[in-house]
């Protein structure tokens, strides 16, 4: 079976093509903003250059966030229209379980908890707690940085975007890409609905 994975919510963006759980072709773009210009048209590139359409794709993995507003409006406005289009069977993760997923694949002698962070845009930070084996300990939340320290048990590791000068920020060269969506087994999938945590700072 064809999938496709894509993750517009943090880093940028990202997108992996599989055949099966084989690897065909992956791409990442450094550009925290404007993923609606581009994601389509990459996506639809990606599949062509393997000889496949688009809607070809049996499944379809994306992040649900939390991350950028703009970013999961766009992951999911695409998520859904190719659903529509080619009735593919699509499913979200939140951002959280994505990247520990990636972590513990990258780390695999890791032996700790860990807490996951991701960019709010803000003074804090979107935090979730994960045990040894990738559970989730507690809930997703949002805490300052002093909190953050608070909550980190003693043994515990900082992964994602962190902040460089905490000692327990897990120095690594592993990037989370949307190629680690594949990784998450079915059952931490759910249905497309947007992780937020936060309001949007803007109104209309």
């Amino acid at each position: 079976m064809l999938t496709l994975t894509f993750e517009t919510s943090n880093f940028g963006a990202s997108a992996a093509l599989f055949e099966d759980n084989t690897l065909l072709c992956a791409r990442a773009w450094r550009e925290p903003h404007g993923q609606g210009a581009y994601l389509v048209k990459e996506i639809k590139e990606m599949a062509t250059s393997q000889g496949k359409r688009l809607l070809d794709a049996g499944q379809v993995i994306t992040t649900v966030g939390p991350g950028s507003f703009t970013g999961q409006r766009i992951g999911l406005a695409v998520a859904k229209t190719l659903a529509f289009a080619g009735a593919l069977d699509v499913w979200g993760v939140d951002s959280f379980t994505w990247m520990a997923a990636g972590f513990m694949h990258a780390h695999k002698n890791f032996r700790a908890p860990f807490m996951v962070c991701l960019d709010t845009g803000r003074a804090d930070r979107f935090c979730q707690l994960f045990s040894t084996e990738g559970t989730p300990l507690a809930p997703p939340t949002i805490l300052s940085l002093d909190a953050c320290e608070a909550a980190l048990p003693q043994d515990a590791a900082l992964v994602g975007q962190a902040w460089a000068q905490h000692p327990r920020a897990f120095a690594t060269h592993w990037r989370p890409h949307a190629q680690d969506l594949i990784l998450v087994p079915r059952e931490r999938q759910a249905p497309l609905a947007p992780l937020y945590l936060r309001e949007a700072n803007t109104t209309l």
